[in-house]
Order: structure tokens, then C-alpha cells, then sequence
């Protein structure tokens, strides 16, 4: 598999696995942030897009259901 361009280093693709939806983030802004396998994390969406969070070390992760 070849390497893509600089340009495009920061295009990602969303893929399914099992009944989630995933997708990879670089390498280069794990090792920056330093977070490891199985961290966790808090997704949030915003206008136009999501923002993605270390979540607080000891804080129970909680599941907000939107109103439809």
C-alpha cells in the first residue's frame, strides 16, 4: 500500500465494523496528544462537524439520547 501525499495526509474514511462506525486518526496527533489503546474518550457534536476529548480520569462516561 502506498503512502498518500502530504495533501492528503489529513483526508480519513468512516467504515463500518460490527454495528459501529469507525474511523483512524493519525498517528502523528496520538503520539502529540499522548493517548494509548483503549483510552477513553468523549465524542461531542458541534456545528458542522464533532470535537473528539480526553474524557477526565475517574469520570463514568454517561449516554445522552437526543430528542427526535
Amino acid at each position: 500500500m502506498s503512502r498518500r501525499s502530504l495533501a492528503d495526509r489529513d483526508i480519513r474514511k468512516i467504515f463500518k465494523s460490527s454495528s459501529s462506525y469507525c474511523m483512524t486518526i493519525p498517528l502523528e496527533i496520538i503520539h502529540a496528544l499522548k493517548w494509548k489503546e483503549k483510552q477513553k474518550i468523549k465524542v461531542k457534536k458541534v456545528k458542522g462537524g464533532f470535537v473528539v476529548r480526553d474524557c477526565p480520569p475517574g469520570r463514568a462516561i454517561t449516554r445522552k439520547v437526543g430528542k427526535k
